[in-house]
């Protein structure tokens, strides 16, 4: 998808004008998806504060603890369909439209939502913007695969050997091709 909005095919539009348009669009969908795969909140705890009706015989009672494992909510087929494809354009508006709000929840959902996500969104939809006006990645060593392999859980998840990645840099770095 990302090659789709670097490619040198087609007219070229100076970084300011471009990056409301890439920055609200196609970099949200990828971040959403790559959060979807890797949330950055592995587990959410709850409690019941009553009794709740989950339907065919299934109820949880007021005071239950609740743990929520959005890195397995998020690859439920029902909501996503070849959950371990990377497809951001599972997020596009279109795509979005009549999927449970809780079957995404990468930040928490609710009163208890993290505090920080909209920072967090905010910065790495800046960064990754960025880094792709200025580089092409060309390549993820050892594929997504190699980053499942070396995750490691604590209060956010994160890849214990760090994301080893090749970029080459952009002949214009203050343009970007829309295709």
């Amino acid at each position: 998808m990302l090659v789709n909005v670097t490619r040198h095919n087609s007219r070229v539009l100076p970084s300011h004008q471009l990056y409301n348009i890439i920055v609200n669009s196609v970099v949200f969908q990828v971040l959403k998806e790559a959060m979807r795969l890797f949330p950055p909140v592995p587990v959410h705890f709850r409690g019941a504060i009553k009794e709740i009706d989950l339907g065919h015989g299934h109820i949880i009672p007021a005071g239950t603890n609740i743990i929520m494992v959005p890195y397995i909510i998020h690859r439920d087929p029902r909501y996503f369909p070849d959950p371990e494809k990377f497809d951001p354009e599972r997020f596009s508006p279109q795509n979005s439209v009549g999927r449970h709000p809780y079957a995404y929840t990468p930040f928490g959902i609710g009163r208890r939502m993290c505090v920080g996500h909209v920072f967090a969104t905010m910065e790495a939809k800046t960064i990754l913007s960025t880094v792709l006006r200025r580089y092409r990645v060309t390549e993820i060593e050892d594929g997504i695969k190699g980053l499942e392999d070396t995750l490691k859980l604590s209060f956010v998840i994160s890849p214990a050997k760090g994301i080893r990645v090749k970029l080459v840099p952009r002949s214009h770095p203050s343009h970007i091709c829309v295709t």
